[in-house]
């Protein structure tokens, strides 16, 4: 009898995910305003056939005259980092995400990985988004000027933000009560040290650019002939819109 034999050749079998399409971010403009959350997707510019896990990065690089990072800038759901997913033959990510674009100038980057199970198919370079908050004037709402009294001298309190993390001077223009008459009704005062001192101070780094000054006056007669204040703070970039609060 014959012996027979048989000869069998193994070949290794590799099996590599396909490569992740262009990675698109929709929603944010080049430039976004301070204090605000925007809203944008993720998406990729064509389906991929397998799911996707995904991860953004945010990193935050100041501008501003006393720089210091801003920690109010990051997702809305907390943190510089955000996770995702895209179902197979998908192309938006899901969940969408908003931002916290923070009070001080600079430049905001966020940056995708991406994966398929354990293999990292992140293009080349990272697909990446970059934005930016400018520097601007100064900022204060209406509602964050108050007055307050005593008999014979009261004080201004003023809060808010600016971008650069720099003020130069707050000018006080007052208005008085009917039929009475005031000397002196415009007052400027010269701020960029005291300012620049709270923003090179370490406590003031969680704040972001954000303040709260306060200016005494004392009064020589009649308080009550004043009826007003309006309230204008001015940096590099100019002043700050008027707010007028009354007595």
């Amino acid at each position: 009898m014959k012996a027979t034999f048989c000869l069998l050749l193994a070949f290794p079998l590799a099996c590599a995910a396909p490569a992740a399409p262009t990675v698109e971010f929709t929603g944010l403009t080049d430039v976004v305003e301070p204090a605000q959350q925007p809203r944008f997707r993720v998406s990729l510019a064509s389906a991929y056939p397998l799911a996707i896990s995904g991860q953004i990065t945010l990193t935050f690089s100041p501008d501003a005259v006393v720089a210091r990072d801003d920690a109010a800038i990051q997702f809305s759901t907390g943190g510089r980092t955000a996770s995702f997913t895209i179902p197979a033959n998908s192309i938006a990510a899901v969940p969408d995400f908003t931002i916290q674009t923070g009070t001080v100038a600079g430049t905001i980057q966020l940056t995708v990985t991406l994966w398929q199970g354990d293999t990292d198919i992140t293009p080349v370079p990272a697909p990446s988004r970059t934005i930016r908050v400018n520097r601007l004037p100064p900022s204060v709402a209406a509602s964050g000027v108050r007055v307050v009294r005593s008999a014979s001298a009261f004080e201004v309190q003023i809060t808010g933000y600016s971008t650069p993390r720099q003020v130069t001077q707050a000018t006080f223009r007052f208005a008085s009560a009917r039929g009475a008459a005031l000397q002196g009704t415009e007052i400027t005062v010269l701020v960029e040290s005291v300012f620049t001192a709270w923003y090179q101070d370490a406590a003031s780094t969680q704040f972001g650019s954000q303040f709260r000054y306060a200016q005494p006056f004392t009064v020589q007669g009649d308080a009550s002939a004043i009826s007003s204040v309006t309230v204008t703070l001015t940096n590099a970039q100019g002043p700050s819109q008027p707010v007028t609060v009354n007595f």
